[in-house]
């Protein structure tokens, strides 16, 4: 190698960040780079010379053994991660790697060190992050579950008390009094709904998930059964189509399509009849279902902030509702890898797509 091949090595070696090192075949060092003196605190006087032990405390056995396994670290140019010493015997995580070379016929191995500190304190801040979040979320699910059985009892106890005053005292009662039970009774309804669409929203990412193989169409006829009395009291016609085979939760697929195809009945001009149609087909790597209505429809603006929770576009008391029932679809959907979107005119009607990916054994 020429002098000035040996001047730009040197000058690479020197200005490298990570350390350097050179060993000789057994394990005695041949240079030390000033990236070295400052992970290690040894001046290059102090450490040529001396063997890698000194640097990393020995993997096991005899001295020769232990740099026998060194050599297993990284002459493939991968590296491992190891314990680093330094001067004054404080220790801190390191990334060796050694590959081999030759000069005059003998063994000669180049280490690069690297200086992992930072990233293990990230790794153990992250684990302990992760550690809290799922602490915070399982107290969150417990506080969530015991507020809602209380709330529920209490409001069990409001509604059968209040049906209990309406019917046996009714009578009794003058408009106004009537007038404000009626109230009563209709604001603790709306309560206990809300209460269960919070709870059905958590359960959505605190719920396990059992995938089976089930029929979309099966599942959509439950829900028609679920929603036979309104379906009954506005004449809604639904129609279906050939709707393939899932992998997945049944359950979630059907409370998904409870809430499209209850909105489809829901939100509709009071002279009008609904007419719905459910469909599906193959799209790539997913099944796109349909559910189209021909209701008040919904202003560009909103397609995006409907899916958001408690996400209301008209007033409480022309059409009943917690605000949550789209977001529970989107958080249903996200579990079948899917998304939910929404085309529609105002006064036209809506058409709601949501997808779901195919399972290879599916036709």
């Amino acid at each position: 190698m020429h002098n000035k091949d040996m001047e730009w090595l040197r000058v690479v070696v020197d200005t490298a960040v990570d350390g350097v090192i050179l060993l000789d075949a057994k394990g005695a060092e041949l240079v030390f780079n000033p990236a070295c003196e400052r992970l290690f605190k040894y001046a290059p006087q102090e450490a040529i010379g001396k063997n890698i032990e000194m640097l990393v405390p020995p993997l096991c056995g005899s001295r020769d053994e232990a740099f026998a396994n060194y050599l297993g670290l990284g002459t493939s140019g991968q590296g491992r991660e190891i314990v680093g010493r330094r001067k004054d015997g404080s220790t801190f995580p390191i990334e060796l790697s050694l590959g081999e070379t030759r000069q005059d016929g003998n063994p000669l191995y180049v280490g690069i060190i690297h200086d992992i500190t930072e990233r293990k304190q990230s790794e153990e801040q992250r684990r302990l992050f992760i550690e809290q979040l799922i602490a915070s979320n399982e107290e969150r699910g417990h506080f969530s579950h015991v507020a809602s059985h209380d709330m529920q009892e209490h409001l069990r106890m409001v509604l059968s008390f209040g049906a209990m005053l309406a019917e046996e005292y009714g009578d009794r009662l003058d408009d106004k009094a009537r007038q404000y039970l009626s109230i009563s009774l209709d604001a603790a309804r709306q309560m206990r709904e809300l209460v269960d669409d919070l709870v059905e929203y958590e359960r959505m990412t605190d719920e396990t998930s059992h995938d089976t193989g089930f029929s979309a169409a099966a599942e959509i006829r439950l829900v028609q059964g679920i929603l036979k009395e309104a379906i009954a009291a506005s004449g809604a016609r639904i129609s279906v189509g050939r709707l393939p085979r899932l992998t997945g939760s049944a359950v979630r697929f059907r409370r998904l399509m409870q809430n499209l195809l209850g909105n489809a009945i829901k939100y509709m001009p009071p002279d009008r009849v609904p007419e719905i149609v459910v469909g599906a087909r193959a799209d790539g790597e997913f099944w796109r279902f349909s559910v189209r209505d021909n209701g008040i429809g919904v202003e560009p603006a909103y397609f995006r902030t409907i899916f958001e929770p408690f996400k209301r576009l008209h007033p409480r008391g022309r059409y009943q509702g917690t605000g949550l029932g789209l977001a529970i679809c989107e958080k249903i959907v996200t579990g079948f890898c899917g998304k939910i979107w929404v085309e529609s005119e105002p006064g036209k009607g809506s058409c709601f797509h949501f997808t779901i990916r195919r399972r290879k054994a599916e036709p």
